[in-house]
């Protein structure tokens, strides 16, 4: 397109004039300050404002995880958590090199509304905790007899009696979105990997919204999951984990009669927790989601699966990003680390979406990174 200076010379001119008369001025470019960066849940990470730049912090520990099992604790899944349970020891074991807290929540989100269940013994003894980690004495007892439900056992025992049953309303999704809005500072830490690892025979309330069933509402869905972490918790990446119905032979072998009652038992594939496992470009965009495992919950022995499940976590824990504020200025990052000496090995990127990735991480250790991001 041709463009004659005297035109160019009017424009130029008439914008002067503009912003001479104009009282909004510079008050219409967006600024960036301390205020509308929201560190509430992020209490490792701190904030400066001066008048041409924000400075922000944060800190993590190198291997820190925080792990959620998201049970389905209806009347059809007592055999699957008993193989849940026999085979943990493999899951401890990979990631036994890890700075990990557990946590278990139910899908039944009406009795437990995201709250952790208190770890007890296979002996039914309490503990009066409802996070382990791996200073936790006798931590494989505790998650193989909290992770097998008595209300589950009873329900199956009665008949699938609704006066013994948990609800059938399975939604482990809006699970785990609500415990992520309660926040407890017990387990959830800033810059620490969560991942979470839901154990269901069924889709999100049943068969995931379609017709016949209820609908689902915002926190039953993937990308509300995503968002809430990102919004509440920007330093800290995800990853989901679907031991389900996982394809359609899985699925007939779930449907089958009841033994103790008249109604039979109902497998669906579980394609809302599987879409989280295997992220769209599109979900993984929304937030810091990473790829998970896909399980099946029709496997004789969980072993080999929950293995490959932990072995992604480890991975996923030192490698997965973290959302910074800004593009930061290069010139003012600095990297702190404790016990210090590690500063210089450090290697990081950041992409286009100013994620960080970190790599050369020595576990154990504690990282502080700092950066300015200017105010226009």
């Amino acid at each position: 397109m041709r463009f004659h200076w005297s035109v160019l010379l009017i424009l130029l001119t008439t914008s002067v004039i503009v912003v001479g008369c104009s009282n909004v001025g510079f008050d219409s470019i967006p600024k960036l300050s301390c205020s509308n960066i929201d560190i509430s849940r992020d209490q490792n990470t701190t904030c400066f404002n001066s008048p041409n730049s924000v400075t922000v912090s944060f800190t993590f520990g190198v291997g820190d995880v925080d792990i959620l099992f998201v049970n389905d604790n209806s009347g059809s899944m007592f055999v699957e958590q008993q193989k849940m349970a026999q085979a943990f020891p493999n899951f401890l074991s990979e990631i036994s090199s890890l700075f990990y807290r557990i946590a278990i929540t139910t899908t039944d989100v009406v009795a437990t509304k995201g709250k952790f269940l208190e770890f007890v013994d296979e002996q039914n003894n309490s503990s009066g905790l409802t996070v382990i980690d791996r200073n936790t004495p006798n931590v494989s007892g505790l998650f193989r007899g909290t992770i097998q439900r008595n209300e589950t056992r009873l329900c199956d025992l009665s008949g699938f009696n609704p006066n013994h049953c948990p609800s059938q309303d399975e939604r482990g999704i809006y699970a785990a979105n609500l415990a992520i809005k309660n926040g407890d500072k017990n387990f959830f830490r800033p810059g620490a990997h969560m991942a979470l690892v839901i154990l269901s025979d069924e889709d999100e309330r049943s068969n995931g919204g379609k017709s016949g069933f209820p609908p689902l509402e915002a926190y039953d869905l993937p990308e509300t999951l995503v968002l809430n972490l990102k919004n509440l918790y920007p330093t800290k990446s995800m990853s989901v984990h679907s031991v389900v119905t996982n394809d359609e032979t899985c699925r007939q072998q779930q449907t089958q009669t009841s033994k103790t009652g008249i109604w039979p038992t109902l497998g669906y594939i579980g394609t809302q927790y599987m879409m989280l496992s295997n992220p769209s470009a599109d979900l993984l965009a929304l937030g810091n989601l990473q790829s998970g495992v896909v399980g099946s919950i029709c496997a004789s022995d969980y072993g080999a699966q929950l293995g490959n499940i932990a072995a992604n976590i480890s991975d996923n824990t030192l490698d997965a990003p973290k959302q910074l504020a800004c593009a930061p200025d290069s010139k003012t990052i600095n990297i702190v680390t404790s016990p210090v000496g590690y500063e210089k090995q450090i290697q990081y990127y950041i992409d286009y979406k100013d994620k960080i990735y970190f790599s050369k991480l020595p576990i154990g250790v504690k990282v502080t990174f700092s950066y300015d991001c200017p105010r226009y």
